[in-house]
């Protein structure tokens, strides 16, 4: 992109009061930090997020903010493009991914063999197509799925074995926006009658309350600084960590009353099944058959004998 992509920052204000608010400030999305949640409130679209095309499946992407009310928006969104190499040439990717939504290209009824020369079959494959690309993805079928796009030749002809397909695929509502039916001349392969496209979604951000948020955001910096890239913990940089963190981190399990409450009945339970461990352990220990430091080994013999 020529042109740096401006994202809003995050304004907490207190929930019952008003809704958060979003305020745009001359940043781009790289100079944000990677955990941020907000409020998007009846936000116009601010610009296509900068996807980088590679060869690796994992992308970043810039947060794109939509008019929904009330759809919770982390700044950083990862971006997945199913890449195959048979596609190298075309320039093609058969789904990718924008934040929550996954959009697939035009799927068609092609095995390996070629052009399913069975009207149904054919129609049957595009769709099994179509639900593996977002199955990959990480998408729920046919639940995530919000559109479908169907593309038709000699319609007329095949129009009964199309809707029966389709109904194997999407048995029950809640059905997605369907645009179908729509006529063309010719597709890109001699006996194609059937190319079907769609768009997936999938709430993976939740709102939070800002007290929620600043204990995500503590433990996440923990994380990101106490622990190497390997996981292993930094002892050393644990006994220099900020006073004022580290205190938020302990305190964290006493921030919530309810949440109080849960933890110290689970620690009282616990406590109290120790300490009845103890009183079986001394029970053992009491009934153990005792003699004294003289008494010799037949001795021993016949007390064991005779409790038992």
């Amino acid at each position: 992109m020529a042109a740096s992509t401006i994202i809003p920052s995050v304004e907490y204000v207190p929930v019952d009061t008003d809704l958060q608010k979003l305020h745009e400030v001359g940043k781009t999305y790289r100079d944000l930090p990677a955990d941020i949640y907000g409020l998007a409130i009846a936000v116009s679209v601010v610009d296509l997020p900068e996807v980088i095309t590679c060869r690796a499946t994992k992308a970043q992407t810039a947060g794109v903010l939509f008019g929904f009310t009330a759809l919770s928006v982390n700044l950083w969104l990862q971006g997945l493009i199913l890449y195959y190499e048979k596609f190298e040439g075309l320039g093609y990717s058969p789904a990718v991914t924008c934040g929550p939504f996954l959009f697939v290209a035009g799927q068609v009824g092609v095995g390996d063999s070629g052009v399913v020369e069975d009207p149904e079959a054919q129609f049957r494959l595009a769709f099994e197509k179509l639900f593996a690309l977002c199955r990959e993805a990480g998408f729920s079928v046919p639940g995530d799925l919000v559109e479908v796009k169907t593309f038709h030749v000699d319609m007329d002809k095949h129009e009964a074995a199309f809707f029966k397909v389709k109904k194997e695929f999407f048995p029950a509502p809640p059905y997605p926006a369907f645009t179908g039916l729509i006529e063309v001349q010719k597709l890109g392969m001699s006996g194609l009658l059937l190319e079907v496209a769609g768009t997936a979604y999938r709430v993976n951000h939740y709102i939070v309350q800002g007290a929620v948020h600043e204990a995500q955001e503590n433990y996440a910096e923990f994380h990101r600084k106490v622990f190497d890239e390997d996981g292993n913990f930094l002892h050393d940089v644990w006994q220099t960590y900020d006073t004022d963190k580290y205190a938020a981190l302990c305190n964290m399990a006493v921030s919530k009353l309810y949440f109080s409450c849960g933890i110290v009945f689970l620690w009282t339970a616990r406590m109290l099944a120790e300490v009845k461990q103890s009183l079986h352990l001394m029970h053992d220990l009491y009934c153990i058959p005792q003699l004294p430091l003289s008494a010799t080994a037949k001795q021993m013999v016949y007390q064991v004998q005779y409790s038992l």
